[in-house]
């Protein structure tokens, strides 16, 4: 179990790294024919490597996300599952290809661990409110019931706590 979402990913990349064999060799024969520089060769596995780990976490999560739709929880979103992932679809399909690089984004629940450490690392990037925080959230997965978590994280956030104060004034009298 760890702590933070940037943790899991980096846990479970370790452990998929070993079916990576073919395609770790095919990439290096194309460093050794000029192709591909060393740089990109390190970025390319790296990137694969953190998309396979966080895939395997949506598949994980996927369970509970369809436990969820059955019992009609989450009847408003248009939801399609690909290789045992789910993913949403936004009605701004252009401006998030704009701005994220994606067209559908996977599907998390807020009451799941995953949904919570996505919702933790969006706090801990920006320490601003609900909503700054759910846009940075949305970066990652949609998570269904962020606001609530979010709420949950910044209250017992002390960085958050400590911008919240109230300078007291002097009471003349």
């Amino acid at each position: 179990e760890s702590s933070s979402w940037g943790g899991l990913v980096r846990g479970v990349k370790m452990l998929l790294r070993w079916p990576e064999k073919y395609r770790v060799s095919l990439w290096t024969r194309q460093v050794e024919a000029g192709l591909m520089s060393s740089l990109q060769l390190e970025w390319t596995l790296a990137n694969y490597a953190s998309r396979r780990a966080e895939k395997a976490w949506f598949r994980h999560a996927s369970m509970e996300v369809s436990a969820a739709e059955k019992q009609g929880m989450l009847k408003n979103l248009r939801m399609e599952m690909k290789d045992g992932v789910f993913y949403i679809q936004t009605r701004f399909k252009v401006k998030l290809c704009h701005t994220l690089g994606v067209t559908e984004l996977p599907v998390a629940m807020g009451t799941s661990r995953l949904g919570y450490l996505i919702c933790k690392d969006a706090h801990d990037q920006c320490h601003k409110a609900e909503l700054g925080s759910l846009a940075v959230s949305r970066q990652t997965a949609f998570v269904v019931g962020a606001q609530a978590v979010l709420r949950k994280i910044s209250s017992r956030c002390m960085v958050c706590r400590a911008r919240k104060l109230d300078k007291e004034t002097q009471a003349m009298g």
